[in-house]
């Protein structure tokens, strides 16, 4: 009992574990699962819970994870390299809300529109060729130079080097955080390229098709 306060605190105060009913043993499988891209349904029979209980399970897990990251920024400094790629909106598992702007699609549904539309959702990525690795989603286009102010606040400092494809959005990473921005394909050395950002696109969009039960709604990087 906390003294002079009157209040009662447990070791699980501050964690997804408060208010659970959930034993910590299932919890370390579920966080373990999450961690290795199993996908919920197997999780959920595997330790034979319902799907539902195991949703929300994970999503705390991510949620408490997301938390983390806010509060302890992993500053990319050094040589990074910057992109964006796309992915098909996927709302699997939710019912699609009246009056919403398109109606479901059935498994291995392509899109209907060429190229880069509102169909598809942006995710800005940054991976250091060292270490450290960000990715956000922010919109159903090319990102403006606020959104990459957004995406990118509190994980630069002027010592990064940023390698880009050119998108003049980036030249905002420079104004803001004095970094050095280079358009890849303006430099002849092999050493401008961003083959490590492209192979982290691969890496999202494999992990999304673990979780999705290998759904074929993701796009290829375009």
């Amino acid at each position: 009992m906390g003294k002079g306060c009157n209040k009662t605190f447990t070791r699980t105060v501050n964690t997804v574990l408060y208010h659970s009913r959930t034993g910590e043993a299932v919890w370390k499988e579920v966080l373990a699962d999450t961690l290795g891209f199993v996908s919920i349904d197997k999780t959920a029979k595997r330790l034979g819970l319902s799907y539902d209980h195991v949703f929300h399970m994970r999503h705390k897990i991510l949620a408490a994870m997301e938390s983390s990251e806010t509060e302890n920024y992993t500053v990319l400094s050094d040589v990074k390299e910057y992109d964006e790629t796309f992915v098909l909106e996927n709302l699997k598992g939710r019912e699609i809300p009246t009056g919403y702007w398109r109606g479901s699609r059935k498994h291995g549904a392509k899109a209907q529109k060429h190229g880069i539309s509102d169909e598809y959702v942006c995710i800005c990525t940054g991976i250091g060729r060292e270490s450290g690795a960000v990715a956000v989603s922010v919109n159903r286009a090319k990102p403006d130079e606020s959104e990459l102010r957004a995406v990118f606040n509190g994980y630069l400092d002027e010592n990064t080097l940023v390698l880009c494809d050119g998108l003049r959005s980036y030249g905002i990473l420079n104004t803001a955080y004095g970094c050095s921005v280079k358009d890849v394909n303006l430099e002849t050395d092999k050493y401008f390229h961003l083959n490590n950002v492209n192979g982290f696109h691969s890496f999202i969009k494999e992990t999304l098709r673990s979780f999705w039960w290998g759904c074929n709604e993701i796009s290829q990087p375009i």
